[in-house]
């Protein structure tokens, strides 16, 4: 079963959100400017995310433990990427 967070404004996520999640589909809405510490650590059913459009600092370790997301496309708008386990390319 899908879980999707509709028509909620969300103007934070707290770290650890959705880490160690399964089967959700989360929806991050364009005004959220931070992805807090471990926000999405250990989501291995991760496969896809979209960045928020005004997105501006990636927290320690977002996305650490997120094995099947293949890669994340970083809007123009980042200002800041802490310490990560991503492969980044530029």
């Amino acid at each position: 079963m899908k879980n999707r967070m509709k028509g909620v404004a969300l103007k934070s996520v707290d770290e650890n959100a959705f880490s160690h999640c399964d089967d959700l589909e989360i929806v991050l809405p364009d005004e959220l400017p931070v992805i807090k510490k471990k926000t999405f650590y250990e989501f291995k059913m991760l496969y896809s995310v979209k960045l928020p459009g005004k997105l501006e600092v990636i927290c320690e370790e977002a996305f650490a433990g997120c094995v099947n997301l293949p890669s994340i496309d970083i809007p123009r708008t980042i200002r800041k990427i802490e310490k990560t386990h991503l492969r980044i390319a530029v």
